[in-house]
């Protein structure tokens, strides 16, 4: 079930961050019963599957699960095929973004997005993001970000200034804001966390920085 989405929420501002004041709301759906799959290296684009989210498919009975490609984390799917949005790195946009789809997202946006499917990124966003899945591989993103069951993975040269939200999260990069997961975290030796951590499971690796509260468990 996804989370409060960002449209029912005030916008983020740098003082929630820098307080971190600004909390979650409580996910009214239980963790996922099985234990987290590692990662996997691989972030190729193609054969990437995400969330199936119930009612965006009229094919919703043959709904299979595979791995995901770029998270490693199993997903159910249906067979019908999704649309791709590309927003090449010398492209602007200025407003809100809603897509049933995926997003390869190279520019900027100054504005909300709101997919169903995955986004990948390597541009700046200033608005909040709800997606299905997330592959951040560099830029920025200041504003709340949701995605309820899903997971996300955020390479070194990332930076988010937000609240995250999310089913699992791996993280080389740096993280300003509190994090709420269902399931796992994964803090890399690269990584900068200033914030608070709630989350079922919690791996933090030699090297990396976290400034914060942390809870452990099911709550």
């Amino acid at each position: 079930m996804m989370k409060k989405p960002f449209g029912t929420r005030e916008p983020a501002n740098s003082d929630d961050h820098a307080s971190g004041e600004k909390t979650f709301s409580t996910a009214n759906g239980a963790p996922q019963a099985s234990s987290p799959q590692p990662y996997s290296s691989s972030a190729a684009d193609d054969g990437m599957r995400y969330n199936h989210f119930s009612g965006s498919s009229t094919n919703s009975n043959f709904a299979e699960t595979v791995i995901d490609t770029l998270t490693g984390y199993p997903k159910v799917v249906t067979p019908s095929a999704k649309s791709v949005t590309v927003i090449s790195s010398d492209a602007e946009i200025t407003g809100d973004l809603k897509t049933q789809g995926d997003l390869n997202m190279m520019g900027t946006i100054n504005g909300n997005v709101e997919i169903k499917g995955n986004i990948n990124t390597s541009g700046t966003i200033s608005g909040n993001v709800v997606a299905g899945s997330a592959y951040i591989s560099g830029g920025k993103i200041e504003g709340d970000f949701f995605n309820s069951e899903g997971n996300v993975r955020i390479e070194e040269s990332a930076e988010l200034l937000c609240n995250l939200a999310t089913g699992n999260l791996e993280t080389s990069g740096r993280i300003t804001g509190d994090i709420e997961a269902e399931g796992s975290v994964v803090i890399n030796e690269t990584a900068v966390v200033s914030g608070n951590i709630t989350s079922k499971y919690l791996t933090v690796k030699e090297g990396a920085k976290i400034s914060g509260t942390v809870k452990i468990g099911d709550f």
